[in-house]
């Protein structure tokens, strides 16, 4: 079986919370998933401090 490793790395600023982002990660996941691929999801949020 045929495996894939997606990492959510976005990165958090005061005007965005990450969801676009997300939603492509969840949606990747599910196309690969319905071509047979073994999914596996990891976040990494970094804070950054640009105000």
């Amino acid at each position: 079986m045929n495996k894939v490793f997606i990492i959510n790395g976005h990165q958090y600023y005061p005007f965005t919370e990450g969801k676009l982002y997300g939603e492509l990660v969840e949606k990747a996941a599910e196309i690969f998933k319905g071509k047979g691929y073994e999914v596996k999801r990891r976040f990494e949020a970094h804070m950054n401090h640009y105000f």
